[in-house]
């Protein structure tokens, strides 16, 4: 189920009551992080970026085990706000 939704010039993100986040719309400047499409096999790494017409699960090394709080975007870029389950000054 969909948590928050925000919007970003010409893009939307999605946030999941799990955690995930989910972007479409248009990604010529690489807002939306769909190259490459999936993190574990970045054969499109060096791929323009295309425009998504459907929402699809944002794959990146760096959400990998953390929760999304938050995912915002603006005319160019998009910004996501995790939690990785540490308390805060925790190691």
């Amino acid at each position: 189920a969909i948590r928050a939704l925000r919007c970003g010039m010409s893009h939307t993100l999605a946030c999941t009551q799990d955690g995930a986040v989910f972007a479409w719309g248009c990604g010529v400047s690489h807002q939306l992080g769909n190259r490459p499409r999936d993190c574990d096999d970045p054969a499109d790494a060096w791929e323009e970026p295309a425009d998504e017409l459907a929402p699809y699960r944002l794959s990146s090394k760096r959400l990998d085990g953390r929760f999304v709080l938050l995912a915002d975007g603006g005319a160019q870029h998009s910004a996501e706000l995790v939690w990785d389950g540490g308390a805060p000054g925790s190691a």
